[in-house]
């Protein structure tokens, strides 16, 4: 994590002139991007999907690594096709959703003592986030456990992002150069069992790209909202997939708490079939009639 972005007061990307991967693995359709970084954001090459099969995946989970891993290989395949051989990403991002993967919203008060007359510099800076981080990275585990019903060596944490700064209660983009009292910190962190995270790097593997990061997917849809980063803004997004329903609550600027449920679109498919007494695929096929008003 390279902290002093979180600090620079900027929110524009950084260029790197190389290309990337996102997948989100989701549980009726799997969705690939091809993009890169550039001043004014993300840029966006190249898309395809992939149909997942009713065996492969269940409320977020895979349930089939080789189907699954299948899937990602005919999307890969798609989006680099065009590339030469020399400019084909490495890194991906992953997105994830599902009852195994939860997210929460921890706020961190900083007493600055006798340092508050001084103005925070870089280092400082750094150094703070860098302790919280390790504080919730070691102390931390146990409650996350129990949020998923497992053990401590059974955790592995996704992410931890600062969603918000305060100097002495003012919302700030930075607290370089500030001199307050109090600092808090807004951050979220995602986190799943280890066993599933393995099996997406097992994945990962065996399509020869690293993972760069594995985000959660109510909390990637909140933030990829222009209006979300606003210290104003404050709303609700409902992300209804195919097994999924991501919530995530955005308040004040900050993604201060996301929630998985396992149903979505395919519950919405087996009770149409079981009351019209049709197959699965007869529903399926209704269900998306009457959406598009047929």
């Amino acid at each position: 994590m390279k902290l002093f972005s979180l600090f620079s007061g900027s929110k524009k990307a950084q260029s790197t002139g190389k290309y990337l991967i996102s997948l989100d693995i989701g549980t009726e359709v799997m969705k690939g991007l091809l993009f890169s970084m550039s001043e004014l954001g993300v840029d966006i090459w190249a898309s395809n999907q992939v149909s997942q099969q009713t065996h492969a995946m269940r409320s977020g989970v895979i349930l089939n690594k080789e189907t699954v891993l299948e899937n990602a290989r005919l999307c890969v395949q798609k989006l680099v096709e065009k590339l030469e051989p020399n400019e084909v990403p490495t890194k991906m991002v992953l997105g994830m959703a599902g009852e195994l993967v939860n997210g929460i919203s921890i706020r961190v008060s900083y007493d600055r003592g006798s340092d508050a007359r001084k103005k925070i510099t870089e280092p400082e800076a750094n150094t703070v986030v860098e302790n919280v981080i390790s504080d919730i990275l070691t102390k931390g585990k146990d409650e996350l456990a129990k949020r998923l019903d497992t053990t401590e060596d059974n955790v592995e944490v996704l992410q931890i992002t600062v969603t918000g700064m305060f100097a002495d209660g003012r919302k700030v983009e930075t607290i370089v150069g500030l001199s307050p009292e109090e600092v808090v910190l807004n951050l979220y962190a995602s986190f799943a069992p280890k066993t599933y995270i393995n099996t997406l790097r097992e994945i990962s593997e065996s399509l020869e790209l690293e993972i760069a990061s594995i985000v959660t997917q109510p909390f990637a849809v909140s933030r990829s909202f222009s209006g979300s980063w606003d210290a104003e803004f404050s709303g609700i997004f409902i992300d209804v997939g195919g097994g999924t329903t991501d919530v995530a609550l955005v308040q004040n600027g900050d993604t201060i708490q996301t929630q998985m449920y396992a149903f979505g679109g395919r519950a919405f498919t087996k009770k149409i079939a079981q009351s019209m007494d049709v197959s699965y695929t007869v529903a399926e096929g209704r269900k998306i009639k009457y959406s598009t008003g047929d």
